[in-house]
């Protein structure tokens, strides 16, 4: 089952895209194969914002909590600049990591 905001969401492990929600395709321009393993900080991020999102990533990383919402730009395949929020939540395996 898809819970509410799921579909323009991305699964990213290690700042590889693991998943990508429909609606976050879409909105991006780009088809889930082509966006997956790709690294989601320099295929959808400008350099401007990529530090912003490196901290934040960072805080829920290593708090094992969310960070704050974060907006930024992104990159559509068509070159138009999209303003975005993120939000980034930790994701554990059975064995806390």
């Amino acid at each position: 089952m898809v819970g509410e905001g799921v579909e323009g969401s991305l699964v990213v492990e290690r700042g590889f895209v693991e998943w990508a929600g429909a609606a976050g395709v879409e909105l991006i321009g780009q088809e889930e194969s082509a966006l997956l393993g790709l690294n989601f900080v320099e295929t959808v991020l400008p350099e401007s914002d990529r530090e912003r999102i490196a901290e934040a990533i960072a805080m829920a990383r290593n708090t094992g909590g969310d960070s704050e919402l974060v907006e930024t730009g992104a990159m559509t395949t068509t070159g138009e600049m999209l303003t975005l929020a993120w939000h980034f939540t930790a994701i554990h395996d059975e064995h806390g990591r």
